[in-house]
């Protein structure tokens, strides 16, 4: 009796654990490579009119800007928003945080960036 219990448990299970195994890994990000792409250009970007992150001048015991990409959405094909967290630190504020709102364009192959918006 107990051989057919065991046997009736095999025989029901072992197809769900054959298909379980069988399972495709999970496809490839379309959009990795334009991802990586962005950050790249977020990281590089020179913020000369201080839109990112406002200028401390020279003598400031604040460290340079610390951007980190928080999120990017695509709402069209050769568009993205971008959301950045930039980080200062200093020694008497602690640390200071400011958060945007990139729009960036793809154009010949390229992102650049077309818009800084600041999120209060």
């Amino acid at each position: 009796m107990r051989h057919s219990v065991v046997m009736r448990w095999i025989v029901c299970c072992a197809p769900l654990l054959i298909s379980a195994c069988r399972t495709q890994p999970p496809a490839p990000d379309p959009q990795a490579e334009d991802r990586a792409a962005i950050e790249k250009v977020i990281k590089e970007y020179k913020d000369t009119d201080h839109k990112i992150a406002p200028d401390r001048g020279p003598w400031s015991e604040v460290t340079a800007p610390v951007r980190s990409v928080v999120a990017i959405t695509f709402p069209e094909r050769n568009t993205a928003l971008v959301e950045v967290l930039t980080t200062q630190y200093g020694t008497t504020l602690g640390f200071i945080r400011t958060q945007v709102r990139v729009t960036m364009k793809k154009e010949e192959g390229k992102w650049a960036i077309t818009e800084v918006r600041g999120l209060g």
